[in-house]
């Protein structure tokens, strides 16, 4: 089986902390009931998590994620624990 090694490419990324960091992420729209509900990524609270649309549908924003801008202006994020370990600064 061929190798194969993924091209560097520079991206665009922004950690995101709050509501208001970040232009494409939203409020996460819940109700009251499930807003105090721990986040089952990072345990904290709901009511201080964002979401950002994705290619993949609409993914949680904890506070600490990177926001990613791919090449074809695509947003993700990225969680602070590994994002060190793809990303580096230019």
């Amino acid at each position: 089986m061929t190798k194969f090694r993924k091209k560097p490419i520079i991206l665009d990324a922004a950690q995101w902390h709050e509501y208001g960091d970040h232009p494409r992420v939203r409020l996460l729209g819940i109700n009251d009931n499930k807003r105090a509900r721990p986040c089952p990524d990072c345990g904290r609270g709901l009511m201080i998590h964002g979401v950002i649309y994705t290619l993949e549908g609409d993914a949680i924003v904890c506070p600490g994620d990177f926001i990613v801008t791919g090449t074809e202006g695509e947003a993700y994020p990225v969680k602070e624990r590994i994002f060190g370990d793809i990303y580096e600064a230019v």
